[in-house]
């Protein structure tokens, strides 16, 4: 201690080493030290709260990574087996049930690969199964199937839609190995075509023939798959003979239009001379065409149609509306002047 020149006391600092006296005399001067740890995480000497939290902390960081890494990872690369996005989309569920189309679909489809279908690939299967499902077609025929593939997925579709769709799939086929395009091998009655897709109506004539007792019934036909003789001739008298039996929204499928001469030439003509809106997917596997019914845009804006806008129209943005409103209170106040 030293005396300043006022009287004060001056006190000297605390040199190092030095212990400072303890202001509670009953109290232990030995502190217990935190763990390693803790004083890493707080940074300092933490208070007794301040350690539980921090333990607590630690313990969820080592169960966390005890169960990442006891996490099974499909890649076997990610850290700490941590699955990645592409993993979990890798694990989802498909829309499409392979193993039913592969053992089901495809199953004894000689002519699929001539539709871009394979084993785990059903190429044109899913336009023609979409076109069924999006149009809820109630009655489908389809001209000539040396496998049934395409049938099959047409009813598949229609099944799908639910047990209270009422739906019929008629297949036609001449069975006239001697045109060129061999025999179909669901003709016998225990055919895998035949024991599972027994709602499958078959006929075996000639199309023209069908299209007499079809019309003499009264059959309205939603979706027609042309797939017969392919002459230019017989694709076009195909064509003629069903298209009085097509509904106002029918569609028609029409396949090999990029391998057989005479279905491009017959889809030439019918381009030419039919009202009909066509898409050719003449670059894909052997070519598929799909026809509809050219509606004028006229009848496309009609009155019922119209009265849905405001569904298909948002409303306009706030900043819109507040200008409009602004607007009137500014006519308004116009009014409210003139009127004095």
């Amino acid at each position: 201690m030293g005396a300043r020149e006022d009287g004060g006391e001056v006190i000297a600092p605390a040199r190092s080493g030095a212990r400072r006296p303890e202001s509670n005399p009953g109290r232990s001067a030995v502190r217990t030290r935190a763990p390693v740890g803790v004083r890493v995480l707080c940074g300092s000497e933490p208070t007794r709260l301040g350690q539980w939290f921090s333990l607590c902390s630690i313990a969820g960081f080592l169960r966390r990574f005890r169960q990442r890494r006891s996490r099974p990872s499909s890649t076997g690369n990610s850290r700490f087996g941590r699955r990645g996005p592409d993993d979990r989309l890798r694990n989802r569920e498909s829309l499409i049930n392979q193993d039913y189309a592969d053992d089901v679909i495809l199953r004894h489809t000689e002519w699929a690969f001539t539709h871009g279908a394979a084993a785990g690939h059903m190429g044109f299967g899913m336009l023609y199964y979409s076109l069924v499902y999006s149009a809820r077609a109630k009655v489908v025929v389809c001209l000539g199937s040396g496998g049934g593939f395409v049938p099959r997925i047409l009813r598949q579709a229609q099944r799908d839609l639910g047990s209270d769709f009422e739906g019929r799939t008629i297949l036609v086929d001449a069975n006239a190995p001697e045109e060129g395009f061999g025999a179909p091998n669901y003709l016998a009655e225990d055919s895998f075509f035949r024991t599972e897709f027994l709602d499958i109506e078959l006929r075996i004539q000639p199309t023209e023939e069908a299209a007499k007792e079809l019309a003499s019934a009264g059959v309205e036909i939603d979706l027609l798959h042309i797939d017969a003789n392919h002459n230019v001739e017989n694709v076009l008298s195909d064509y003629r003979d069903y298209r009085p039996l097509l509904s106002d929204r029918f569609l028609i499928t029409m396949h090999d239009t990029r391998f057989s001469p005479g279905v491009v030439e017959a889809l030439k003509q019918i381009r030419a001379t039919e009202d009909v809106d066509l898409i050719d997917f003449n670059h894909l596997s052997y070519g598929l065409a799909i026809l509809k019914p050219r509606v004028p845009s006229a009848e496309v804006a009609a009155p019922w149609m119209k009265a849905g806008a405001f569904l298909r129209h948002p409303k306009p943005h706030a900043s819109a509306r507040f200008q409009k409103l602004a607007h009137k209170w500014k006519s308004l106040s116009r009014w409210r002047r003139g009127s004095r």
